[in-house]
């Protein structure tokens, strides 16, 4: 695979995070009140299951 391939594909990773669209799977972070919701797709967390 090539370099240009490997980095579009992670810029594509890092849209589908930063456009929160299209996700299945909503993760809370932290303690009250200061909560995060991070919005993710279940099949790359599924994915990077092994790593």
């Amino acid at each position: 695979m090539s370099s240009k391939f490997l980095y579009e594909l992670f810029n594509d990773y890092e849209k589908l995070f930063e456009i929160e669209l299209g996700y299945d799977v909503i993760i809370y972070a932290g303690e009250e009140p200061n909560i995060k919701k991070i919005h993710a797709h279940s099949n790359i967390l599924f994915i990077r299951l092994d790593d």
